[in-house]
């Protein structure tokens, strides 16, 4: 589905720009430089004097340390996240967990992605495009530390529109919200080794919004 890949699309940019600026960061440090803008950190990643900079610098190793790659389309997380998005649309509800108490680890094994590390989970509802899902992703921090997250390598994509959404959707608080209509749902996984080790970077196992 498009509107899926668009929103993959927009993640990986956004850890392509995380690690640019957390990359450059450090070597300013090492040389006592300026904070760099993002196009100055996104230009250097993009140039063969990286590596020289970084070697000059004595951290080469951030090259790895610092980067967070581009997720991966897991079709397991995508049954994850769609099966989500589609129940809360249905029953009315909107929370990581579901009715029964289901959890997004137990909706993960079930869709078949076993043998987990780490997992996270994004949703919010009400935005009626992929940019504008991302963009509400990106200003809660816990949605975007999710997305920028360098131990996660693995992503579900959801998305559901509900075209009777009524105002009668279960909220988190106890509270009856809606109409919301979108549902988006992110699913983050990572099953082997992590390639980085960021001490300073947590990994949020769940993180929710509600748009208007």
């Amino acid at each position: 589905m498009q509107i899926r890949s668009e929103l993959l699309s927009l993640v990986n940019q956004a850890r392509l720009e995380a690690s640019a600026l957390r990359l450059v960061n450090e070597v300013a440090k090492v040389w006592q430089h300026p904070r760099p803008t993002l196009s100055q950190s996104l230009t250097i990643l993009d140039t063969s004097a990286l590596e020289s900079l970084t070697v000059r610098a004595g951290t080469a190793a951030l090259l790895t340390d610092f980067t967070a790659l581009p997720l991966q389309p897991s079709p397991d997380l995508d049954r994850a996240a769609q099966g989500h998005v589609e129940d809360m649309g249905k029953r009315n509800y909107f929370s990581h967990r579901t009715p029964e108490g289901l959890s997004v680890g137990g909706r993960v094994d079930a869709a078949g992605y076993r043998n987990w590390r780490f997992l996270g989970e994004d949703i919010t509802a009400g935005f009626d495009t992929a940019q504008k899902a991302f963009d509400a992703f990106m200003a809660s921090e816990g949605h975007r530390n999710n997305i920028v997250n360098p131990w996660f390598v693995d992503l579900g994509v959801g998305f559901y529109l509900d075209e009777l959404d009524e105002h009668n959707v279960l909220l988190p608080d106890g509270n009856v919200g809606g109409p919301y209509r979108f549902y988006w749902g992110l699913v983050f996984g990572q099953r082997t080794t992590p390639h980085v080790f960021v001490p300073d970077v947590q990994v949020h196992r769940a993180s929710a919004s509600v748009g208007s």
